[in-house]
């Protein structure tokens, strides 16, 4: 009783945090898009003041970065790196997106941006999704969790020491003595 209550729990708790995965992933999704939103904004004005001068993009970074003033230079720099972050972030909005439901997560930690996925971190708020993705993590965590644990208990289980049953004491066997003699039943014999 105390195998199968134990597993059980086991498995539940697998499940619970197993369920965790596909909330957390929609979690960085959303605050995901909002950063490719600003991104894209960021990246927009600088294409459209680099337009007005008639540059495009590149020629407009290049101008920067030859530049013999520092503060241009690094600004250069910094928009160059903010772009690359943009279009980081688009393909792994994009990858996330068109992957299916059980292929996602090795999508997710694969391109994650770390500053991004911290945040999301600090600030998840854990729920239990009720979407086919949602119920099928949850199995397979209570799956893998059951079997982890119940390998686990199995190893305890053959070192435990088994106690042998107590041995019942027979009574000392009793000396004859010479005058003891068996008894022994006279037949009636019909007359």
């Amino acid at each position: 009783m105390f195998r199968f209550t134990s597993l059980l729990i086991a498995g539940c708790v697998g499940a619970l945090i197993a369920s965790q995965a596909p909330e957390f992933m929609q979690q960085y999704k959303q605050r995901l898009g909002g950063a490719i939103d600003e991104l894209a904004t960021v990246v927009r004005h600088f294409d459209r003041d680099a337009s007005v001068s008639g540059m495009d993009r590149a020629s407009a970074i290049e101008r920067y970065t030859r530049s013999g003033d520092s503060f241009f230079v690094n600004r250069g720099n910094s928009m160059q790196i903010t772009i690359d972050r943009w279009h980081d972030m688009s393909d792994h909005w994009r990858a996330l997106t068109g992957s299916n439901p059980f292929a996602r997560l090795p999508v997710f930690i694969s391109g994650a941006d770390k500053e991004l996925l911290q945040r999301t971190w600090d600030n998840y708020k854990p729920s239990i999704p009720t979407t086919v993705e949602g119920l099928a993590y949850s199995g397979a965590g209570f799956l893998f969790t059951h079997l982890i644990f119940g390998s686990i208990l199995s190893l305890f289980r053959g070192r435990r020491h088994v106690r042998p049953a107590p041995r019942r004491q027979q009574p000392a066997p009793r000396e004859r003595y010479a005058e003891e003699r068996p008894v022994r039943r006279r037949s009636r014999k019909n007359a």
